[in-house]
C-alpha cells in the first residue's frame, strides 16, 4: 500500500485524455466528452454502492469485478490515480484481504469525490462553450492552490 502513501500531489484527472477524446469526435456529433462524463458519474455512484454491499457481504468476487470495471472506466477518462486505487482494491479483493481493503476503499471514496468535482467542472466548461469550440480547462494551477 506504500504506493499510495504520498498521493496528495497527484493529478486528479489528466486533461490530455479528455482532449484526445474530444479530438476523436466528429464536428456534427454531440459532445462525446459530456456524454462520457455523464455515464461515468452515474456508473461510479452505482459502483460505490456495490463496493460497500460486496464488502459488507464479504463477497470478494463481486468486489473484484466492480473494482475492475471502475478501473477501466476511470482510466478511460484520465482518472489514473483512481484507476490505480481500483487496481489495488481488486488485488486485495482477490486475496480476500478484507481487513486491508478498508483503507483502500476509504481512499477510493475520497478520490471519487475529487474526480467527480473535476469532471463536473470540465463538463460545465464544455456545455457553456456550446458545441462550437469545445473547451478543456488549460489552467491546472488554479485547482492546486
Amino acid at each position: 500500500m506504500s504506493m499510495f502513501s504520498d498521493s496528495s500531489h497527484h493529478e486528479t484527472v489528466d486533461l490530455d485524455v479528455l482532449r484526445n477524446l474530444a479530438d476523436a469526435q466528429g464536428e456534427d456529433e454531440s459532445d462525446l466528452v459530456v456524454e462520457l462524463i455523464d455515464l461515468y458519474l452515474t456508473d461510479t455512484q452505482r459502483r460505490l454502492v456495490s463496493f460497500c454491499q460486496a464488502r459488507d457481504d464479504r463477497d470478494a468476487l463481486a468486489l473484484a469485478r466492480a473494482a475492475h470495471a471502475l478501473k477501466g472506466s476511470s482510466a478511460t477518462l484520465g482518472a489514473c490515480f483512481l484507476a490505480r486505487l481500483c487496481e489495488e482494491l481488486e488485488r486485495l479483493a482477490r486475496l480476500e484481504a478484507f481487513a486491508e481493503l478498508v483503507e483502500v476503499m476509504r481512499r477510493l471514496e475520497e478520490e471519487c469525490v475529487l474526480v467527480k468535482e473535476k469532471l463536473l467542472r470540465e463538463r460545465q466548461l464544455r456545455v457553456t462553450a456550446g458545441g462550437g469550440e469545445a473547451r478543456i480547462a488549460e489552467d491546472e494551477s488554479s485547482t492546486s492552490a
